[in-house]
């Protein structure tokens, strides 16, 4: 059984990061900074491999209740431009 996980990047340079962790990791969510509406590179990869992929501007309550509803163990951050808050870092 494979580890469930969340990944936040943003960017062309974090797909390669993405496959790798679609590859060996139950990636559950994948979570960007990425305007939905302009559709970057990371929300159009995850679209084209069926994975989910949530926008954000902010940690709002709403993000977080998703987050942790998510049950994730791991998480993966590269390339974010977002600080992760404390409550966010400690559901892993």
């Amino acid at each position: 059984m494979k580890q469930m996980a969340v990944f936040f990047g943003t960017g062309q340079h974090v797909i390669p990061v993405i496959g790798a962790l679609d590859r060996e990791l139950d990636l559950s969510l994948v979570v960007t900074t990425e305007d939905e509406e302009k559709r970057g590179p990371v929300f159009n990869y995850c679209r084209e491999n069926n994975l989910e992929v949530y926008s954000i501007y902010q940690f709002s309550k709403d993000v977080i209740n998703t987050l942790y509803e998510e049950r994730a163990k791991v998480a993966v951050l590269a390339s974010f431009g977002l600080i992760i808050p404390d409550e966010v870092l400690n559901m892993f």
